[in-house]
C-alpha cells in the first residue's frame, strides 16, 4: 500500500480532485441516508459511527494540505 505525505499528493496520484472527493463522500452519505429506515435498531451505533467517521474525514480534506 503506497502511502502518501497530504491529501493533495492522494488526489494528485490517485486523478482525483478534492471537490470530486467530498462529493462522493457526500453522496455516499445522502445515500445511506435515504435507506436508513430499513437499519434495525441493534445497527444505530453503527450508523452513528460512520458518519461521526465522515465528518471527520470531512474537516482533514478541508483542513490538511
Amino acid at each position: 500500500m503506497e502511502k502518501y505525505k497530504n491529501i493533495k499528493e492522494y488526489c494528485e496520484k490517485n486523478n482525483i480532485s478534492r471537490e470530486d472527493f467530498q462529493y462522493y463522500m457526500l453522496r455516499t452519505a445522502i445515500d445511506f441516508g435515504s435507506r436508513i429506515t430499513h437499519i434495525q435498531e441493534d445497527e444505530l451505533q453503527d450508523v452513528e459511527n460512520m458518519f461521526t467517521t465522515l465528518h471527520f474525514f470531512n474537516d482533514i480534506i478541508n483542513k490538511v494540505e
